[in-house]
């Protein structure tokens, strides 16, 4: 089965900030290697206990040197990654009816980088015959460190499980 967390059909949403509209126009110059996002809070998570430990690291990160943050999140975004995730959202969105394993999707109901749209989107557009929905109300973007993180847990398991073929012993 394929299992999407967050998936981003469309890229966008409260949190987004207003010039990743002009991605399609770097995408054809040379910035696109040289310039960086950095992001802001809420930083994908509704849990303040946490995004207040990320702030707090970010505030000692600098472009130059951003190692402290790696083992958190990533402060600062290369706007070529974003040049690169439009062709690959793109690409996905032309094979999605291709898709015939069971899908799990898990979204946050208030996610602030892409709307639940893009699941409904995906549960619509997929060739799978089992499609699911896990819509979150106490989570942003980052379901997998989020306040219902053990939910999102549960449901991966749950669905993989689903998967398994039980085991019938071999013969010998």
């Amino acid at each position: 089965g394929v299992q999407c967390l967050s998936p981003a059909v469309v890229y966008g949403r409260w949190n987004c900030p207003w010039t990743h509209r002009l991605l399609p126009f770097l995408n054809f110059t040379p910035l696109k290697y040289f310039s960086y996002c950095r992001e802001d809070a809420p930083f994908g998570l509704r849990d303040e206990a946490l995004r207040g430990k990320i702030a707090a690291q970010y505030d000692k990160t600098s472009l130059k040197d951003s190692s402290g943050a790696s083992s958190l999140w990533y402060a600062h975004f290369p706007v070529r990654l974003f040049c690169e995730m439009r062709r690959l959202i793109a690409r996905c969105k032309a094979i999605l009816p291709q898709v015939r394993c069971p899908l799990l999707l898990v979204q946050a109901d208030n996610d602030d980088m892409t709307s639940p749209r893009n699941s409904q989107y995906s549960m619509d557009h997929a060739g799978s015959k089992r499609r699911e929905l896990v819509l979150l109300k106490e989570a942003y973007h980052g379901v997998t460190a989020d306040l219902e993180r053990a939910k999102v847990a549960t449901e991966l398991q749950r669905f993989c499980a689903s998967q398994s073929v039980p085991n019938r012993g071999t013969s010998g």
